[in-house]
């Protein structure tokens, strides 16, 4: 494997990162007020922002404090222990890039056979480049499958760590869900089509490898919140063959075209233009790293999941998978076409 472990001493912390992605966008932000007077106020109206963001910070201390000592306390997956309830497989590797990793939450009963291991890079910061790594259990039956969440977290495309969904997937768990809970390379070290890219990666990973940790790839749900929602949807397009970093080159069939059962999309992203917009609005468009990492207001169209499946229906509702978001689509446009008559009708009376 060409990825390399990562150490938590060199790491910049997530917050941290996003204001420091933030502050770099500063200058260009002031540098589009023409004015002197226009500079101060805008200047005053970053501050705000930035004040904001770091109260926000404050108030999520209690929880991430909770998320991580429950991402601490859970026994490794690897060890006979954890047979007795929860446990969880740090950092599988499911692609070569440095954060394409996932942890896996394994429910009470499923285990991993310490009779098959093999060596397998990890980054974990537990064990050595060199150590070996367990290989689960392949010889559950299959009517003994559990059901699988793949889930992505979001950050404004440039943080969000792993142990910070925690609590969520702990839970889900316990319910008898194999949760794997993945990350990727974020921005400034990678633009959206690369996220997508691994996040594909890590769907295909999923479906050939879960079934060894008693998940049943028959009956994955993929779950995306917040910029996570945006890469996942994309991903998925992606896997359709529809993407522009696929569908401008004659040779797709490299492309795992195989879908999850199910996906959910948590407050995603799926107009990039339209939030921009709203962004704009609240003032945060430029510090934003959003418009950034889509590459430009000229890489909108081609990163926004809406506008990509409204430009290949004939492609994209052919496929089962995307059939709920069609569908689903349609009904908004009704319901906004509705309401737009009646106000329209509400104003002709008035």
């Amino acid at each position: 494997r060409s990825g390399t472990p990562l150490d938590s001493r060199h790491r910049t912390p997530p917050r941290a990162m996003s204001f420091i992605e933030g502050l770099k966008a500063i200058p260009a932000d002031l540098a589009a007020v023409p004015t002197r007077e226009g500079k101060m106020r805008r200047a005053g109206q970053l501050a705000k922002i930035v004040l904001d963001e770091f109260t926000g910070v404050l108030k999520m201390v209690p929880y991430g404090i909770r998320a991580m000592r429950t991402h601490r306390s859970l026994p490794d997956a690897r060890a006979p222990a954890g047979r007795d309830g929860v446990s969880i497989a740090r950092d599988v590797r499911y692609a070569d890039a440095p954060r394409a990793v996932m942890d896996i939450y394994l429910p009470r009963g499923v285990s991993i056979d310490d009779a098959a291991r093999a060596v397998s890079e990890t980054v974990s910061e537990t064990v050595s480049e060199s150590t070996t790594t367990a290989t689960p259990r392949d010889s559950s039956p299959a009517d003994d499958k559990l059901p699988v969440a793949l889930f992505v977290h979001g950050g404004v495309w440039a943080v969000g760590e792993k142990w910070q969904f925690a609590p969520m997937a702990s839970r889900l768990a316990e319910e008898g869900v194999v949760t794997c809970v993945a990350t990727y390379t974020l921005f400034p070290k990678a633009r959206a089509d690369t996220m997508w890219r691994e996040v594909s990666d890590a769907i295909t990973w999923t479906f050939d490898n879960v079934n060894r940790y008693g998940g049943d790839a028959d009956r994955v749900t993929l779950l995306g919140h917040s910029a996570g929602a945006h890469i996942c949807s994309m991903a998925l397009l992606h896997r359709c063959g529809v993407t522009s970093d696929v569908a401008d080159v004659a040779d797709i069939t490299g492309v795992d075209r195989r879908q999850p059962k199910c996906y959910v999309g948590l407050c995603g992203v799926y107009d990039v233009a339209r939030h921009y917009d709203y962004e704009d609005s609240r003032g945060v468009a430029l510090v934003s790293t959003m418009g950034r990492c889509m590459g430009g207001v000229g890489g909108f169209e081609r990163c926004s999941p809406l506008r990509v499946l409204r430009a290949n229906a004939e492609v994209v509702g052919s496929n089962p998978a995307f059939q709920i978001c069609a569908d689903a689509d349609a009904e908004e446009r009704m319901k906004r076409e509705r309401a737009e008559a009646e106000a329209a009708a509400a104003a002709a009376a008035a």
